[in-house]
Formats: structure tokens, sequence, C-alpha cells
């Protein structure tokens, strides 16, 4: 049996791993975490790192399921996307909490991604389903972006996570799984929107004029005709 590589989920492979490993060496958490104030000090690379991050293995352990499996869905079925629906929620909610939660010193966890791949999946499945006219084939992806939104207005209103233990440290931020959510929703509708415009080159083509290297007549086909040669002009010889 031979193994097809290209649809093994490489990278959600080795972000999990990479979360294991900055769990398991000591002081990696800490040297990678959203900081606010080692942001504010130039280190900026930890609006990406952080969210490698956690605060226990019970954290850790619930990121990486749904990480691993929705991540490996959304690879499976497109990598770059994947790369993309990663890097962009990791950067945008990043920003988000700088710009609109600044009373978060510190921020770790991949709960903010894990919305975004989920809220992705679902949302194909919602566009396959309305591309198939079938209501059934998109109820489970409904019930499950209803669910989703439900499980963040309880963590916004109650203050608590719903299926993570709390700590002292340790504060749910739906902010963070809202605008991730938001990513994965607008990576499907940008999908949709580049569906609709045909490419560059078949435009162009569609709207070229034909160009014929010959005239058809009847069943006889003529030369295109040539244009007439301009006279030599003549040189006296010395």
């Amino acid at each position: 049996m031979t193994i097809r590589l290209r649809r093994f989920p490489i990278l959600t492979t080795a972000l999990t791993a990479l979360a294991v490993a900055v769990w398991a060496i000591p002081g990696a958490a800490t040297a990678l975490q959203y900081d606010r104030s080692a942001l504010a000090a130039g280190e900026l690379w930890r609006s990406a790192t952080g969210h490698w991050t956690h605060w226990n293995a019970d954290h850790l352990t619930w990121d990486l399921i749904v990480f691993a499996v929705f991540g490996a869905l959304v690879e499976r079925h497109s990598r770059h996307r994947f790369a993309a629906i990663t890097a962009g929620a990791a950067l945008a909610i990043s920003a988000s909490l700088w710009f609109a939660a600044p009373e978060f010193a510190q921020y770790r966890g991949l709960s903010g991604l894990d919305s975004a791949l989920v809220a992705a999946f679902c949302a194909q499945l919602l566009r396959n389903a309305w591309h198939d006219r079938s209501l059934l084939q998109a109820l489970v992806p409904a019930v499950a972006l209803l669910g989703f939104f439900g499980k963040s207005y309880f963590e916004l209103a109650t203050g608590s996570t719903l299926f993570v233990a709390a700590s002292p440290a340790f504060t749910a931020v739906p902010l963070a799984h809202l605008v991730g959510a938001a990513v994965g929703i607008m990576s499907i509708g940008s999908q949709i929107t580049l569906l609709r415009k045909l490419p560059l080159r078949r435009s162009l083509r569609m709207l070229r004029p034909a160009c014929h290297s010959t005239i058809s007549v009847g069943t006889t086909r003529l030369p295109p005709p040539s244009r007439p040669s301009r006279p030599q002009a003549a040189y006296p010889v010395a």
C-alpha cells in the first residue's frame, strides 16, 4: 500500500507537536506567551507564538484535540487554506487583544485558532449544502455553529469556561474565539468570491477575436491576401 503524503496533514501534525514541545520544555511557555509588556518592548513574535502556549494540562489537552481533528480536516481539503486560516487568525486574535482587551496582560492557548478551523469547516459544509440544495445536509453544520456562538455567549456572560477547568491565572477570552471564527468564515467567503471570477487569461481569450491564417469560401480555402511588395530603389554602381 502506498501512502499519499500530499494528503497527510503535515502542517497540522507539526503544529500539534510544537504545542506539546512548548509545554514540555521548562520556561518555554513563559518565553513565548502573549505578553503585553513584552510586545510593547518589541518582542513582536509573541503575537504568533503565544497561541502555542498553555496554562495547564487540561487546557492543552482540549485545545490539541480540537486543533488536531479540525486542522486535519481543513488541511486535507486545502493545505493553503489551512495555512492562511492559521496565520490570519493568530495575527487577528493578537491584534484584537491588543486593541480591544488591554486588561489581558498575558494570553495563552489554541482555542482561538480552534474556533477558526471549526467555523471554516462548518462554513464549507454549509456552502456544499447550498450548492446541493440540501436542507438536511446543512442541519449539522448549522447546529454546530449555533452551538459555538451559544458557548461563546455563555463564556462572555459568566466569565467562565464551558469545557476547561479554570485556574487562578486562567480566564476565558470569548473575544479570541469570536475573532477566530470570523476569520474562518471569511476564508470560505473569499473563496466563493474568487470562484465567481474567471481567470484573466481565460477572460482575455474569450474577448479576443478569432484570427485565422486562411479564409474559407464555400469549400475552397484561400490563402490570406498578401501585401504588395515595395519597389526596390535602384542605386548607381560605381
